[in-house]
């Protein structure tokens, strides 16, 4: 692609050429953040996808389609997050990282893929896109419960039907001590009183007064309030009656809205594309490095096919996908570090 452009540049005739255009050729390699771009990410993505001539000649002069991928603009095909990569300048508000050059980029995602795996053991196509493309539900349930620390240390919806859900668990949530239910009157009533039962056997104190002194109030004893939501009955109900009126099973809820299904479904789309010409199953190894890091022929395939998925429906020209294989099959490999 580099070729046919520079010989489209020079078979141009200079009036028909702006010089702001021309300027566009020589943008510096600066992210900027309010735009969620890097300066040369239009020449970069000219050189670096897989377009036709006039197409590259018009991304490179400056004219490129409104509905872009956010990844083309930060030369970074595979949507990788920032970590500290080589040639990484900064990230958008998502995180994912701005390279200076679509080629560091692609070496960033083949470097990416190695640590996974080799050093995580994420061989199949369904566990590399669990990683590379998380769940944004899973993520939210996390951040949430971070937000509110006393739902990590309430019983919550346990205290109300009780441990397992089950139905003595619900029967003994909804009555008091001794089997009787237990009503807004009758908690009120239990929590006025105290227990005249010590807790454990101590010594008798010297003398009746001196034992009201130094006794300490007992707290009282506050029950959960009945569940009105649903129908319990005692294990004297006749079986009829039971299967009648009783409902043993909650009815079934709605889905929250922080269901993962959709997430889950995109997933699964995202390694059946993975895959396309490697495997059958997205289960399966797809043999993408030896032991001691070398490279294997399935690679190059994986990137195109996972390239096309994040920044669809442009692709990455294969040179740039085969010239960062070479870049991280040259740099030395160590078996452990951090990842993404």
């Amino acid at each position: 692609m580099l070729e046919i452009l520079v010989l489209l540049l020079s078979l141009a005739k200079a009036p028909e050429i702006a010089l702001p255009t021309l300027a566009r050729l020589s943008a510096p390699s600066e992210f900027q953040p309010t735009q969620r771009a890097v300066g040369n990410w239009r020449m970069q993505a000219a050189l670096d996808l897989d377009l036709g001539a006039d197409a590259a000649l018009r991304w490179a002069l400056g004219s490129t389609p409104t509905n872009l991928p956010r990844c083309i603009r930060l030369n970074n095909y595979w949507c990788i997050k920032k970590a500290g990569w080589a040639g990484e300048l900064g990230g958008d508000s998502e995180g994912h990282g701005a390279f200076a050059s679509a080629a560091e980029g692609a070496a960033a995602a083949v470097t990416l893929l190695r640590r996974y795996y080799l050093n995580y053991g994420r061989k199949s196509a369904r566990a590399i896109v669990a990683h590379w493309a998380p769940a944004e539900c899973e993520l939210s349930v996390v951040s949430a419960g971070a937000q509110s620390p006393s739902a990590a240390t309430s019983l919550g919806p346990l205290a109300k039907f009780g441990i397992g859900n089950t139905l003595r668990a619900r029967w003994l949530a909804a009555h008091g001590r001794g089997g009787a239910a237990v009503t807004r009157r009758s908690s009120r009533a239990i929590a006025a009183r105290r227990s005249i039962v010590p807790d454990r056997v101590t010594r008798p104190p010297r003398s009746q007064a001196s034992a009201r002194r130094t006794a300490a109030p007992e707290p009282p004893l506050i029950l959960e309030p009945p569940i009105k939501t649903e129908t319990l009955r005692l294990a004297a109900v006749s079986p009829a009656t039971l299967a009648r009126d009783t409902p043993l099973v909650p009815a079934p809820q709605p889905r929250p809205a922080g269901s993962c299904a959709g997430d889950t479904q995109r997933l699964a789309n995202y390694a059946a594309h993975a895959i396309d010409g490697l495997v059958r199953s997205p289960d399966e190894d797809l043999k993408l490095f030896e032991v001691d890091g070398s490279p294997l022929p399935a690679l190059p395939r994986l990137l195109a096919n996972m390239a096309a998925v994040e920044i669809g429906p442009y692709r990455a020209d294969g040179k740039l996908i085969e010239a960062a294989i070479a870049a991280v099959r040259n740099a030395p490999w160590r078996t452990a570090g951090g990842g993404q």
